[in-house]
């Protein structure tokens, strides 16, 4: 329900509201302008979390200028992407900009032109070299190569012009293990795989988890001995092409319970039959009340209601709060699990937060 926000209704409940940081100051519904702000301007909240941040404001060169002393430059302002970003603005207040988190700001109007005209103000590690809405191309990496942060900061970035040529030019600078072997925008193949198999990382934070390769079961089958199959590793990676025979396929390794294990990856096609086809080699303890094993996997995967019931009256020990809930009144049981139909993978619409 949204309120009727009008310049009345704040004036009257003036002594009510919260003014603070996350609340009447960050609201983006009020009726803004520059009569609102400066009938209230001992009131608002002008820092981080309030109007330094707020995307409702009536934004321009003039209002910035007016209260150029109130804002928070640091943390509000230089992180707004919702200013009216242009070479002037950047140029009138370039003392008052914070350059590192000016340098990740995504709203900035990009260019080689600008990023020469501030070359000594940037952030060049933290900022720029992770920033994806640079123009980014061959001849702008070239350009400031002796600048930018390979590790965490170009080999990282998902907005690089991807492709083999780029990789290779600049194979000696990339961190293959930390980086390269980690993001999703490089143009994944079996043959760009194949080309640098020696410099991935394979195992965890790598090749193994990462959602973006082209995962098919020739793919699993031809580095069968390179992959990760644990915990970490293929497990949990949701992308790959589950189906009952998959996991049938390589049932020897993969890992299925465990935190970073089988048992919570919601990219399985959960069902009773592949629980009771597998039912010796999952976990089915509830220890200590932890959300742990079958426990998680009952509760936040996909199951129908009298599936998950009836799963549960077959473990020896049950944990008595939920599964009264859900056997006195089964339409009760939400947000523990889901009536009716198992849920779609890369489903997180249930809440498990409250589950004792």
């Amino acid at each position: 329900m949204y309120l009727p926000w009008s310049l009345e209704l704040i004036e009257r409940y003036a002594d009510r509201w919260h003014w603070g940081a996350f609340g009447l100051s960050h609201n983006t519904d009020l009726p803004w302008s520059l009569d609102l702000i400066e009938r209230f301007g001992d009131r608002w909240h002008w820092g981080s979390g309030g109007l330094s941040v707020n995307p409702g404001l009536p934004w321009s060169l003039e209002l910035i200028e007016h209260y150029a002393d109130r804002w928070n430059w640091r943390n509000g302002l230089s992180t707004n992407t919702d200013l009216p970003w242009s070479l002037e603005l950047i140029e009138r207040f370039a003392d008052r900009w914070d350059w590192e988190n000016l340098s990740e700001n995504t709203a900035l109007p990009w260019s080689l032109d600008l990023i020469e005209r501030f070359a000594d103000r940037w952030d060049w590690k933290v900022g720029l070299s992770r920033n994806t809405a640079l123009p980014w191309s061959t001849v702008l990496i070239e350009r400031f190569a002796d600048r930018w942060d390979w590790k965490v900061g170009l080999s990282r970035n998902t907005g690089l012009p991807w492709s083999t040529v780029l990789i290779e030019r600049f194979a000696d600078r990339w961190d293959w293990k930390d980086g390269l072997s980690r993001n999703t925008g490089l143009p994944w193949s079996t043959v760009l795989i194949e080309r640098f198999a020696d410099r991935w990382r394979w195992e965890f934070w790598g090749l193994s988890d990462n959602e973006a390769l082209p995962w098919n079961l020739d793919l699993l089958e031809r580095f069968t001995d390179r992959w990760t199959w644990g915990c970490g590793g293929l497990s949990c990676n949701k992308a790959l092409p589950w189906s009952l025979d998959l996991i049938g396929r390589f049932a020897d390794r993969w890992s299925f319970d465990g935190e970073f294990g089988f048992s919570l990856n919601e990219g399985v096609p959960w069902s009773l039959d592949l629980i009771e086809r597998f039912e010796d080699r999952w976990n089915f303890g509830w220890s200590g009340g932890a959300r742990s094993g079958l426990e998680l996997l009952a509760i936040s995967h996909l199951l129908r209601c009298e599936d998950i019931i009836e799963l549960m009256e077959s473990l020896p020990e049950k944990p008595v709060t939920a599964v009264s809930r859900i056997e006195s009144d089964p339409h009760q049981a939400t947000p523990f699990i889901q009536k009716t139909q198992p849920r779609t993978p890369g489903s997180t619409d249930l809440l498990f937060d409250d589950f004792d």
